[in-house]
């Protein structure tokens, strides 16, 4: 497994580096630290100043060192690279020049004077990484909230999870939202339907949850992991329950599928698993 884990060389990297260094992983695995220093506005960098340039470079690269130190001292083969560019776009490119199979990024808007820049590239990276991407926030609790709505992507998600290895005690909660007739409903004008079609569609959402919690809880037990299953009824919306869920149980990380369900369903629920990945309180990995 090649994992790339995204330093920035302008705040503490303590966390993702635990995350990182903590979690076990396949055999051979390969780590590549990447420090990425945006380019200095031009009319800053005369020819007289580019060793200021130079410095940030130097800077960065100093962190990627120091990190990928640190992960091989966790017994981790990890090599540090430092580039120059937009960090999101730089990201995404070498990952998959590398052939990557995640990407780990700190916590969106953490440690920066602009929140909305960092949190930028964060969502730039789940969306057009072509790899899976995990957002770290802390140090896994031992505890994982798979979440499926039973698509092809959270099947190939479940079974990535199943493939890996895990610390023994890890416990697994495989978690489905049923989702409310009104998500469905709301782009429609009028919005209506006899009671009928309602108990039928409200019917099939429930199986189709129900269904999702059993395949991904069977494919988890036929990997010799510990699996607990719930089917949540929302109030709100499905990626606000799953949040909610997450931080009652004590979820360390949350796992979902990248896209879901496609066409229509999609555009009108809404990308639960980019809401989540940017706004939950724990770990979370979005795996295509």
């Amino acid at each position: 497994m090649k994992i790339l884990v995204a330093v920035d060389p302008n705040v503490n990297n303590d966390e993702l580096l635990a995350h990182a260094a903590g979690r076990m992983w396949p055999a051979g695995s390969e780590v590549c630290v990447v420090s990425v220093v945006e380019p200095m506005p031009s009319e800053w960098v005369i020819d007289a100043d580019r060793d200021l340039a130079d410095k940030h470079l130097a800077h960065g690269m100093g962190q990627a060192e120091a990190a990928a130190e640190r992960l091989r001292g966790a017994g981790l083969v990890a090599k540090p690279f430092v580039f120059e560019g937009v960090p999101a776009s730089t990201l995404v490119t070498r990952a998959f020049e590398w052939k990557v199979d995640l990407i780990l990024l700190g916590p969106p808007g953490k440690g920066t004077a602009w929140p909305h820049l960092k949190g930028a590239t964060a969502r730039r990276v789940l969306r057009h990484a072509h790899c899976s991407t995990a957002i770290v926030r802390s140090i896994s609790s031992g505890r994982v909230l798979v979440a499926t709505d039973g698509s092809a992507d959270s099947e190939k998600a479940t079974a990535a999870i199943a493939s890996r290895p895990w610390g023994e005690g890890t416990q697994f909660l495989v978690a489905s939202v049923v989702e409310p007739i009104s998500a469905s409903l709301k782009f429609f004008n009028p919005a209506y339907m006899d009671s009928a079609e309602a108990t039928d569609l409200r019917a099939r959402a429930m199986s189709r949850a129900e269904l999702g919690v059993e395949r991904a809880t069977e494919t988890l037990r036929n990997a010799g992991l510990a699996v607990d299953e719930k089917v949540l009824v929302p109030v709100e919306s499905a990626q606000s329950l799953i949040m909610e869920e997450a931080q009652e149980w004590g979820a360390g990380l949350i796992v979902v599928g990248s896209h879901g369900r496609s066409g229509i369903e999609r555009f009108l629920i809404g990308s639960v698993s980019e809401s989540v990945a940017m706004h939950a309180g724990c770990s979370v990995e979005v795996i295509r």
